[in-house]
């Protein structure tokens, strides 16, 4: 990972824009150059919601912290997002806090 900080952040909200946010972020080069990011969050989730935005990101998926290297590393927690699309299809339940 080089000379540069290692930032660890997780992806927020898997029924939020969390994931969007984490996404978004992980396809600017510029944050490459400030810090080596590693997102903690559901691969697979992320992986359909780059997919939905139209932004490639080649993630790095591991179970730890050495096991990511490169661009976009991921701790895979296994969220299993499918317990969230419910959530996320219009119901309404998003956001209301």
């Amino acid at each position: 990972m080089g000379g540069k900080p290692v930032i660890g952040v997780t992806m927020g909200d898997p029924a939020g824009i969390g994931p969007e946010i984490a996404v978004k972020a992980l396809s600017d080069p510029e944050l490459y150059r400030l810090c080596s990011p590693i997102l903690i969050g559901d691969l697979r989730l992320l992986e359909r919601t780059a997919k939905e935005l139209g932004i490639r990101v080649a993630f790095n998926a591991s179970s730890s912290p050495r096991g990511t290297h490169g661009e976009a590393g991921v701790i895979d927690g296994g969220l299993e997002e499918h317990r969230f699309r419910r959530l996320t299809e219009g119901q309404g339940l998003c956001g209301s806090g």
